[in-house]
């Protein structure tokens, strides 16, 4: 897939200015150019552009300083570069101020004008994208939420990495928001309108995960009764996200290594070379030096994929991020829902504050659903955290102490073996050693169900 051309839109009634302009522009950008500011604006509704070139005075055109609020307030991280045959210093300054990038003037040395369309075009391109970055970091605040000194760094992080195409290891507990991690720094790198394709590895069997990662060709084995695209062939010049990298088997890894390192794959089955042109991020939540230890991740793969590495912390060591992630998931979480938008009580936000959350942000996420659903009233009250464990008075007995120090334990333990399996109760109770029906047993039992 080729690289978009940069687009332009140049707004002006003068048709031989139009054709100079034309001619005057590099062969890789696009020109469309319309005559009126109706028909801007019914092009910028249809057509995505990068930078907007536009009259001052279009004549019955429409007047170019008013049209240039109207973009601003539809459209305001597109760049708009002023032209005018009228040098008056206060025509551009009152551009400037309604918002435009820059200000090209109809000179008659066209040489010049070629320049100046060159710099306007370089230099709002950078704008235009340390803009949109300001606001993408913001909304990110929305997923990775919290204003800690951690979170801050996360988010700083993130930004650094949005501006290079290396590859990324995401690192962190089950639950820390690792997946939205790599989906910000996808929306803020040069790829983030490309796809982005996510694949959860630990789902996966060692007969589906090569198929679902490379493709296979019709009759490539018993079942293929039609040609596949995988994954790499989706994500195209995209971003591919592998979550929990170290599921994958050994042999499969090796392949993966090749592309990292060829750039190309064949479908299974197949012997076309496919070229993969786009951005790989991989994700675990294992000890790295350990997974290599035990076999589970190959060495010369870590070292190809840990070319830049992101840590997402544990909620229990951004403790003082818990009342606006609460405020968050609860805003969230009603709206989806279709709620009232609930209180929450001091008692209720003590008892969140105090837990030390094993499962991180997806168990608090979980248990401010759970407490929404079974609310009785306007204000969440801790009874209505059912999952999340309370201060008991001491028991009386030593096997009253024992029972209620076991529960405890099964309760945090199989929340946090439940998050590192996305809640898939059948993979979580073969990593405890116990049936389905069994973990569903415990869960009953220490109040989790």
């Amino acid at each position: 897939m080729a690289d978009t051309p940069f687009h332009i839109l140049l707004i002006d009634d003068d048709q031989e200015f139009i054709n100079d302009f034309r001619i005057l522009l590099p062969s890789h950008i696009r020109c469309d150019a319309v005559q009126s500011v109706g028909e801007a604006h019914r092009f910028l509704q249809e057509h995505e552009v990068d930078a907007l070139f536009l009259d001052v005075d279009l004549g019955s055109g429409g007047n170019g300083i008013v049209f240039l609020k109207q973009v601003k307030a539809e459209w305001p991280y597109l760049p708009v570069i002023m032209i005018s045959g009228n040098q008056d210093i206060t025509m551009v300054v009152a551009a400037m101020r309604v918002g435009a990038s820059g200000y090209v003037g109809k000179n008659p040395d066209l040489a010049k004008l070629k320049i100046s369309i060159e710099q306007a075009i370089a230099e709002n391109q950078l704008r235009w994208r340390y803009d949109l970055l300001e606001s993408e970091i913001d909304q990110l605040k929305g997923e990775l939420v919290g204003n800690s000194a951690a979170m801050q760094a996360v988010r700083q992080q993130m930004a650094r990495l949005a501006t290079v195409n290396s590859t990324v290891l995401i690192t962190g507990q089950s639950g820390t928001g690792k997946e939205l991690a790599a989906r910000g720094i996808h929306r803020l790198s040069t790829l983030g309108r490309q796809p982005f394709i996510s694949v959860n590895c630990a789902a996966l069997s060692h007969e589906l995960i090569e198929s679902e990662l490379f493709g296979h060709e019709q009759g490539a084995f018993t079942g293929a009764v039609r040609r596949r695209i995988g994954k790499f062939e989706m994500a195209d010049t995209g971003t591919l996200f592998l979550d929990e990298i170290t599921e994958i088997p050994l042999d499969i890894q090796a392949k993966l290594l090749r592309v990292l390192q060829e750039r190309e794959f064949e479908r299974v089955g197949g012997n076309r070379l496919i070229g993969f042109h786009g951005r790989v991020l991989a994700s675990t939540n294992r000890d790295l030096d350990q997974a290599v230890a035990a076999q589970r991740l190959r060495e010369d793969l870590l070292y190809r994929l840990n070319v830049t590495r992101l840590h997402l912390p544990p909620l229990a060591e951004h403790r003082e991020d818990i009342p606006e992630l609460v405020q968050h998931f609860v805003r969230l979480k009603a709206r989806e829902m279709k709620k009232t938008l609930p209180e929450i009580s001091p008692p209720a936000m003590n008892l969140l504050q105090s837990y030390h959350w094993p499962g991180n942000v997806r168990e608090l996420s979980n248990a401010v659903e759970s407490a929404i659903v079974h609310a009785e009233g306007d204000i969440l009250e801790p009874a209505d955290f059912s999952s999340v464990p309370t201060e008991n008075p001491p028991p009386g007995t030593w096997e009253e102490a024992k029972r209620a120090n076991e529960i405890q334990f099964q309760r945090e333990y199989v929340s946090a073996v439940l998050a590192r399996n996305n809640g898939n109760v059948a993979q979580a109770a073969r990593e405890i050693g116990v049936t389905r029906q069994g973990l569903l047993k415990m869960m009953k039992r220490c109040g989790l169900s």
